[in-house]
């Protein structure tokens, strides 16, 4: 209070300060670890605040995370979730829940992330198998994506011609074909350390009773029986004239216990002839007679009337026979409509109440015998009669007929026929829409012939649209088609476009395990093509596999045999190109020879085989060779050779070339060297010419001389010549430095012999020597000499300079080392490793800190020669040194060094072989509510990395908003953010690379929840305002906030300021948890201040509460 007082009086003012407290917010539930196995779909961590609709964040390991395909979030009032979805071992980490107005206040807890626990749900179960059969092992796993291995008596088994492997969903399955005794034992399918056990036995298949000759009556039943001494077996063949038999309707095989049975029924007289039935690798035959029987008198045309009673008779030859009645392609079975009799020869049909939909024609068979009629209905309309009725007394009777069209004069056409243009092998539809549905005595007619359905066509009704498809369409098809309905009509032509070969397969030779592709081009998309192998379609397999690419359609086939030779029929249509496959086996058509060599002298093996460049492979005494300065190997057409340069007795020893399933094998012998006369000393005096000489045993040899034990280098003062046997050494102008002991070396052989030197001047020339050799004098090196000081000078040494030097003068000698230290240049690699494929170019590159430094390259150790080496290349860009290396060999595969000064670094170089992708998990189909993602994923391989797209049906997928690509390693994903009903279709990944395309599909469901039908329904409650708004005083820029509480059902609510009807907005937010709404002002301002209202209404009732907002 203030208080003021003067002479004349006095006043006072005073006013109230209202102090409100913060409100604090903590946790009053924390976070709680949680626990969750590798490839669950979900964990969720769960919080709770001790005040409702507060805001806050969540981090992983101290990284703010937010809502998307990882994670999902939400608040309910108090509670606040955090869902991880897809779990993985990279999950497990510190999780954090910070409120967003103080991040102080926190909680956290931790993911752990447990691998599965491997489990057999159905573990291997014991098995028994006929000869010859194959046999099949399966046990499940838990979880469904682990893989095991499978074991016979404790050798492991690879999926090849013996053994099939499979793993699909969990169910772990072994073939094990044609079964032999070899194959009986302990089988056993072991997965992260746990084992499930089995026995396989083999039995032996005979026949016990064989097949006996049988003779039927055309169109009765034949029956063919034999017993074996295996019960159930089912894996039988047929033959008839040596053509396996494949059972239908007609011809059934039966298996009974032991007993084996084939059952023919109506007998055709063709079924005649010698009958076989394979049991594993057992038969027995026997021989079919058929009496052949005729029709006596067969059916004609009749005309009746409606209601009318209609007899058809047959007669034959033969009583007993099991015919057939058929009326529009379908067969005739006894009921109210129909009465089938036979009195001896005479078979009759008796159709009861004809009416109009009963007209048309009416087929017998008896055999392979047919004989048919037309059966016409003559006047009246009536296609449903009336029926008797029988009722109580005083109840209501109605009597009800259908006549064939009662509006046929108002039907009208509502949308005529169309002309229409397909292409060749399509199907074609005409449509005409009436104005009246399911309207009788609609008519098709192509060429004045009224059509019926049948293979070629097909006539529908839906609703008011009548509908003709013609199937298949070929040229023939081509013609104007009308449809008729009483008085109405309407007409349209059908044109056919035809199909061409643009591009027929070409004829292939290839070598037997090879892959080899025929190809055909047509002139249109989407044209089916079917392909033939001796006059058998071909359908996709592990062996064949059908590409088609717009108008461009592949035939491939894998791991040719002999037995896949022959020729092949692509056909398009009515349309067919033929080509041919050659199968040819690789072989040795020349073989080696015993070869006998001096030692040092070149060996060579020379064999020829029936196909150019094909791989092959020598060994030395069962050891594969590898190239080197010891061997080389040539490749010349046909021509295979190889080279064994400088023999040694170490050579002798057998080779072998090896080239397909073809091998061949010679030895190598190598006879020593002898020296038959030896070298002697020589004393000589300076200037002298003087000469070595040495007789061995064997012309053209390998040879080396050697000064003091260095080999010695031909020049013009000191030349080496060979005559016949004798080999010489001759020395011009010899000098003191030439004193030395001389030795002659070949093979294991040598001579050696001393040349003294006497001086006889006293002033004698300067010589230098490096490494016991006369030095070159080169442009880097300068010999200087003042007086009686003699220098040799390197102004810019290099590492190759390092060695003994040493200076001759007259009758002595003296020696020093040079020791060159390699500059400190640091090297940095630009990759650890390269990968290529074989036959691609490889680049190994690394990054030095100097310009114009001394290198050396070498691989696995050995230094390489870019001057030999016709390969590889060497190229310096500033700092950058690369090595290119062109078409890639495996051989090339190890480590490369780069040397730079007194450092040095290493990449290693993988050369991997192509490979075409390859389906290693497929697409499984996909069930999902409405609303949720879908996930699809596969496992695929291939090199180079396959690039993947996805189609749903036929439409390429691209990543947007809908759906996004994921890829991790071989793993390929489609994620579908949100499925609906539209979204439901075939999905298909596709792996494409240089060397072949690889393709899965999966179906995806959506399922839409159950709407509750209205008798369901739950009573409708009127809203009514349990807690009602209250006024709300806040400052500008801060937020404002309005609760109401209400109950009821089915509420519709809204909020307004000033009457105005708010829309949620980044300024207004509106929220609801149970039965409270809340309207949240985000940053109020002078104008937000006012009067605010809440509305609820709904079927049978409305309420409002009003509050107001005012700033301070």
């Amino acid at each position: 209070m203030v208080k003021a007082i003067n002479i004349a009086g006095e006043t006072s003012s005073h006013a109230f300060l209202l102090v409100q407290a913060k409100q604090f917010i903590t946790f009053t539930q924390e976070l709680q670890d949680v626990v969750a196995k590798e490839k669950d779909t979900m964990a969720t961590f769960e919080c709770e605040t001790s005040e409702p609709f507060v805001k806050v964040k969540w981090y992983k390991d101290g990284v703010e995370v937010h809502t998307g395909d990882k994670y999902r979030m939400h608040s309910d009032r108090k509670v606040h979730f955090l869902s991880i979805l897809t779990i993985d071992t990279s999950d497990a980490e510190d999780y954090s829940c910070v409120l967003v107005e103080d991040e102080n206040v926190k909680t956290t807890a931790k993911l752990i992330v447990e691998g599965a626990v491997v489990e057999f749900v159905k573990e291997l179960q014991d098995i028994e198998v006929p000869e010859s059969f194959s046999g099949e092992l399966e046990c499940i796993t838990s979880p469904e994506n682990v893989g095991g291995k499978w074991y016979h008596n404790d050798v492991e088994l690879k999926s090849n011609g013996k053994y099939t492997i499979t793993s699909r969903r969990g169910r772990q399955n072994l073939t094990v074909k044609d079964v032999t005794k070899e194959d009986q034992g302990e089988y056993s399918f072991v997965v992260d350390g746990k084992k499930t056990t089995c026995k396989l036995k083999m039995r032996r298949v005979d026949v016990i009773t064989p097949l006996k000759d049988v003779s039927v009556i055309e169109g009765t039943r034949a029956v063919l029986e034999c017993k074996v001494s295996v019960p159930d077996v089912t894996s039988v063949k047929w033959y008839l004239n040596d053509e396996q038999i494949k059972p239908d309707d007609r011809v059934q095989a039966i298996v009974k216990g032991t007993k084996q049975r084939l059952v023919i029924n109506r007998t055709y007289a063709s079924d005649e002839g010698p009958y076989k039935l394979m049991v594993g690798r057992v038969e027995t035959s026997c021989d079919l007679s058929v009496e052949k029987i005729k029709i006596i008198r067969g059916l004609h045309d009749l005309t009746c009337t409606e209601t009318q009673n209609v007899v058809l008779e047959v007669e034959l030859s033969h009583s007993g026979i099991d015919v057939l009645w058929n009326f529009k392609g379908k067969e005739i079975k006894p009921n109210s409509k129909y009465k089938i009799e036979a009195h001896g020869k005479i078979y009759k049909l008796t159709i009861l109440n004809m009416m109009k939909d009963d007209e048309g024609e009416y087929t017998f068979y008896a055999g392979e015998n047919m004989t048919s009629g037309k059966l016409t209905v003559a006047g009246g309309a009536i296609s449903k009669p009336l029926t008797d009725q029988t009722v109580a007394e005083s109840q209501e009777a109605v009597f009800e007929c259908q006549v064939a069209n009662p509006d046929s004069e108002a039907v009208k056409i509502k949308k005529t026929l169309k002309n229409l243009t397909v292409t060749e092998t399509q199907d074609a539809v005409f449509t005409v829409e009436l104005t009246h549905p399911n309207v009788d005595g609609v008519q098709w007619i192509r060429n004045g012939v009224a059509l019926q359905s049948s293979d070629k066509y097909d006539i529908s009704v839906k609703g008011t649209v009548y509908s003709l498809r013609i199937k298949n369409c070929s040229v023939v098809d081509e013609s104007v088609y009308g449809f008729k309905l009483g008085r109405l009509g309407a007409s349209a032509r059908l044109h056919v476009e035809t199909v061409k070969i643009i591009k027929k397969p070409k004829d292939v030779t290839a070598l037997e395990n090879a892959t080899i592709a025929f190809e055909v081009s047509v002139s249109h998309d989407t044209v089916p093509v079917k392909w033939f192998h001796k006059n058998v379609e071909i359908k996709p397999s592990n062996k064949h596999r059908l590409i088609s690419e717009r108008k461009v359609h592949k035939l491939m086939l894998q791991h040719i045999s002999p037995s896949d030779a022959g020729e092949y029929t692509a056909m398009v249509g009515q349309l067919e190109c033929k080509a041919k496959l050659f199968v040819e086996t690789l072989h040795i058509t020349k073989t080696m020879k015993n070869i006998e060599v001096p030692e040092t002298k070149t060996a060579s093996f020379e064999c020829e085989v029936s196909h150019f460049n094909v791989p092959s492979m020598w060994l030395k005494n069962g050891v594969e060779i590898e190239m080197s300065d010891k061997f080389k190997i040539v490749v010349q057409g046909k021509l295979h050779q190889l080279l064994i340069i400088n023999t040694s007795t170490e050579d002798a020893a057998e080779y072998t070339f090896v080239c397909g399933n073809d091998r061949v094998s010679a030895t190598l012998k190598v006879t020593p060297i002898m020296i038959t006369s030896m070298l002697k000393d020589i004393n000589a005096e300076e200037k002298d010419t003087i000469t070595f000489e040495v007789t061995v045993n064997y012309e053209g040899i390998s040879y080396k001389w050697l000064k003091n034990g260095v080999e010695i280098k031909s020049t013009d003062r000191c030349q080496m010549r060979t005559k016949k046997l004798t080999h010489s050494l001759n020395i011009r102008n010899v000098h003191f430095g030439d004193a030395a002991e001389y030795t002659f070396v070949a093979g294991k052989a040598r001579s050696t012999a001393t040349l003294y030197v006497e001086v006889s001047e006293p002033d004698i020339t300067v010589q230098w020597m490096k490494d016991g050799q006369e030095l070159q004098i080169v442009d880097r090196i300068k010999i200087q000499k003042e007086k009686y000081v003699h220098r040799l000078v390197i102004p810019s040494t290099r590492m190759s300079d390092a060695g003994q030097y040493t200076v001759v003068a007259g009758g002595n000698m003296s020696t020093a080392n040079l020791f060159v230290e390699g500059r400190d240049v640091r090297i940095r690699s630009i990759k650890k490793e390269v990968q290529v494929i074989e036959k691609q170019r490889a680049v190994v590159e690394f990054e030095v800190n100097e310009d114009d430094v001394d290198t050396h390259w070498y691989k696995d150790g050995i230094e390489i020669n870019f001057q030999i080496q016709e390969r590889h290349q060497y190229v310096v860009e500033r700092r950058i040194h690369r090595m290119f290396i062109s078409e890639t060999r495996h051989s090339d595969a190890g480590e490369y060094t780069f040397v730079a000064g007194r450092n040095r670094s290493s990449v290693t170089l993988y050369v991997n072989a192509p490979e075409p992708p390859e389906i290693l998990q497929e697409l499984q189909p996909v069930t999902v509510q409405s609303g949720k993602p879908a996930r699809f994923c596969a496992v695929i391989s291939g090199r180079p990395q396959p690039k993947i797209s996805w189609y749903k049906e036929e439409q390429l997928l691209s990543t947007g908003f809908k759906c996004k690509f994921l890829h991790d390693g071989q793993e390929y994903t489609l994620l579908l953010i949100e499925a609906f009903p539209e979204d439901e279709a075939v999905y298909t990944c596709e792996a494409r690379n240089d060397y072949g395309v690889a393709t899965t599909s999966a179906s995806l469901s959506v399922e839409v929840p159950e709407v509750v039908s209205p008798d369901q329904e739950m009573p409708v409650y009127p809203p009514a305002i349990i807690t009602p708004l209250q006024d709300t005083v806040t400052s500008e820029g801060q937020p404002a906030r309005f609760q109401c509480r209400v109950s009821g059902t089915d509420l519709k609510v809204s909020w307004y300021s000033k009457d105005k009807k708010i829309k949620p907005s980044r300024f207004f937010r509106m929220t609801q948890f149970e039965d409270t709404y809340q309207l949240e002002i985000a940053e109020a301002f002078p104008e937000d201040e006012g009067t605010y209202t809440f509305v609820a209404s709904n079927a049978v009732g409305q309420v409002s509460s009003t509050a107001s907002l005012r700033l301070e």
